[in-house]
Order: structure tokens, then C-alpha cells, then sequence
């Protein structure tokens, strides 16, 4: 669907259909969805205070529809894993039992990231996007930086994204590259630095071969209404192989995230990467 840029009160309707009720900021509530997903018995609750933006659940998602450019889930990718903020203890506390070590990622590092989503409606309808971003992780600055493209499927229209998140205050701005235009949110979910204690060990794997071996720890950490399936390395980096989180909750979509890491750095390659755009410095 192509909307022209300027014509912002049609793109609402297209979008959104019908307008009732007011709120304040600009916030609206709807019958309808975006394209593919179509009203349910409970209205969405919209929201331009800060562009369009269609928020099902603040603590689990937002999806974004921006003129000419495709719905992009922006969802919380954790150093480790997702988790409530009184969940977090900042540290482990050892092996539990035959446990491996549980750890900390370094505090630093650079990688490539590949994400996929699933998301299932209470209506039935489905919605998915693959993406794949240079990704830069500093705990001592507090800060997460991605820059990459997303594709939503079927159709794959494709969108340059770069997003950098405050992780202490959960702000997040995401700049639309192609559009240079900014949206700006708060996630009330953390990223979690360490194996929690909390966590369940799962099982082993081996990655690689022969003398290339590297073991993989899976742990099970849960949430309120979301549970994550981590796996780290145990090769004194704890780097975050692989991460698949599924969230569930009664009268919310039902989502699932998957996140692959490769071409790991314990360093920041380029850290231009979270300096704050000009279209967001605006926002600020």
C-alpha cells in the first residue's frame, strides 16, 4: 500500500478506518487495525503523539506504519533475554546443582543479528517480518544501537532501520532512514545482562566441529506472560547465541521472537552508531 506523505488524515483513515473516541496527546481509539489486521471485539488503542504508531500491549509490542514504508515489529532485543525490571538481580550467583556456570555477557561487543516474528491476533489474523542488523552492545554507556533492514512478509517490502535504545530509562528512537523521520517510545521491558537466578538450565549443545567445537548452555528464563529460551556460550564470553521468546497473555496477540547471533566482537567497532540522529534530537 502506497499513501502519499503529505496526505496524513487519509493515511489515518486508510490505516485505522472510523475515529470515536478522543484521548489525550492525539491518542485515539479504533476498530481497525492496520492493513492485516482487522478489528477484534476489543478496540485498538492508537496513539501519533509521537507519529503513527498502533500499541496492542505497551509491554510486549508496537507496530509502526509509516506513509509508504511496510508495518515493522520493533520489539525488545535483550543483551540476554527479556525480562520485567523487578526481575533483575545484575549478577549471578553460580552454578546451581550440575548446572554449567551461569554468566554475564561482556560488557561491550559488536555482532550481527538476524530476528523473525510471529505474531497471531485474537482475530485469527497473522503478521511476520525477518530482519537483519549490525548490532552494538555497551553496558558501560548504557546504550544499544541497530542498524539494519526489516521485511515484512509476504511481500518482503523491505525497510533501512536504525534504532538505538537507552537501556537504563527503556527509551528507544527508531529512525526511518529512507523517510528520515524518527518515532519515539518507552519499553518497560530490560535486557538482561546475566543468567538470572531465576533461570533453568535446559540442555547442552555443540556448535561447530573437530578442534572449531563451542559449547552452547540453554536456559529457560520466564516472565510475567512471556518465557525466554536463551542460549550462551561457555567459552568465558557468554555470547548470546540464540534467543527465542514467546509472550502470551489472555486478551493480547500471541507473539513469538527468534534472534541468531554471529560475527561476535568483544569490542565497539564503531560507536558513531549511538549518536542521536537529528530527526530524533528534536524529540529529545
Amino acid at each position: 500500500m502506497k499513501v502519499a506523505a503529505s496526505d496524513d488524515l487519509a493515511l489515518e483513515k486508510s490505516l485505522f478506518g472510523a475515529r470515536t473516541t478522543p484521548l489525550s496527546c492525539n491518542t485515539m481509539i479504533y476498530n481497525y487495525g492496520p492493513p492485516g489486521m482487522v478489528h477484534q471485539d476489543d478496540n485498538y488503542e492508537y496513539s501519533n503523539c509521537g507519529g503513527y504508531g498502533l500499541t496492542i500491549n505497551a509491554n510486549y509490542h508496537r507496530i509502526y506504519d509509516r506513509h509508504d514504508i511496510p508495518a515493522v515489529q520493533l520489539y525488545k532485543v535483550g543483551s540476554i533475554a527479556y525480562a520485567n525490571p523487578n526481575d533483575l538481580n545484575g549478577k549471578p550467583t553460580g552454578s546451581v546443582s550440575a548446572d554449567p556456570e551461569r554468566c554475564c555477557v561482556p560488557h561491550q561487543y559488536t555482532s550481527q543479528i538476524s530476528t523473525s516474528t510471529g505474531l497471531l491476533l485474537p482475530d485469527g489474523k497473522t503478521y511476520a517480518s525477518y530482519a537483519y542488523y549490525n548490532y552494538t552492545y555497551d553496558a558501560d554507556r548504557g546504550m544499544i544501537a541497530m542498524k539494519g533492514v526489516a521485511s515484512v512478509l509476504p511481500n518482503q517490502q523491505k525497510t533501512n532501520l536504525w534504532v538505538i535504545e537507552n537501556m537504563k530509562t527503556g527509551q528507544i528512537y527508531t529512525f526511518y532512514e529512507d523517510l528520515k523521520r524518527c518515532d519515539k517510545a518507552v519499553e518497560t521491558l530490560r535486557p538482561v545482562q546475566c543468567i538470572l537466578d531465576t533461570a533453568t538450565f535446559i540442555r547442552s549443545f555443540t556448535y561447530g566441529y573437530g578442534s572449531k567445537e563451542i559449547i552452547g548452555d540453554t536456559w529457560l528464563i520466564p516472565g510475567d506472560g512471556f518465557i525466554n529460551y536463551v542460549t550462551v556460550s561457555r567459552d568465558g564470553l557468554c555470547v548470546p547465541l540464540t534467543l527465542y521468546v514467546f509472550f502470551q497473555k489472555p486478551s493480547t496477540p500471541s507473539m513469538v521472537n527468534s534472534i541468531t547471533t554471529t560475527d561476535f566482537v568483544p569490542d565497539i567497532l564503531d560507536p558513531s552508531v549511538f549518536d542521536i540522529p537529528p530527526e530524533c534530537q528534536a524529540l529529545l
